[in-house]
This record gives structure tokens, sequence and C-alpha cells, in this order.
């Protein structure tokens, strides 16, 4: 897997044991600078790992002062593991939106799952 950012939060892989890591490049959001080149980072997906992808509304959702943050999506992520991908995901959005209700920012799961 390669994985570049366009400004978007940094990806997270699921290990099969339920460890979470991050893949994290840098870059500048899209059209912000003409001539940007954008580096990659890359990692090798076990059989069982899942690749999650979001944005930045899921972790800034919020109940009064406290965002769902990343502690919390990767709690949702590990306990999630064993989960197809597209249940997995619902897992997710449903977990931010039991801890902060509706967002009041729009928010995007994708989770690309290795057989």
């Amino acid at each position: 897997m390669r994985a570049a950012s366009a400004g978007h939060p940094p990806a997270r892989v699921l290990g099969p044991e339920g460890e979470v890591g991050t893949l994290s490049p840098g870059g500048l959001a899209l059209g912000v600078e003409t001539d940007q080149h954008y580096e990659t980072e890359e990692t090798v997906l076990a059989p069982g790992a899942a690749l999650c992808l979001y944005t930045d509304g899921l972790v800034e959702a919020r109940r009064g002062g406290d965002q769902y943050g990343e502690e919390r999506l990767h709690a949702a992520l590990s306990a999630g593991r064993e989960l197809p991908a597209q249940d997995l995901a619902e897992h997710i959005v449903a977990d931010a939106r039991s801890f902060a209700g509706e967002p009041g920012d729009d928010y995007a799961v994708v989770v690309i799952r290795k057989v």
C-alpha cells in the first residue's frame, strides 16, 4: 500500500490482532501551491489487515468540549477488527455518533480490508 496526503488526516492501518498504526505522509491541500510534490509512505498489509481513510470531521466530532479524537478512533478500529470492511466503517460512524450525536461537520469513512 502506498499513501500520499493532500491535507487529509493520516490513514490508519488496522492489524489483524487489533493493533493500529498510522500512515502519515505530509502534503499541502490540493491547489495551495503550484507544482506541489507529495511524499508517499508505504506499508504492506498483512492478510486480515485493514486501511481506514476518514475526513477530519470524524475525529473533530464534539460532545461539549471533548473531541471524538484519535484515541476513540483507534479503540473503535481495534474493537471492530474482525468485521468486514463495510461493517467496520459503519461501526466507526456509529461509535462517533454515539459519542457526539449528529455531526456538526460532515465526515466520511472508507475501509479497505485485505483478505
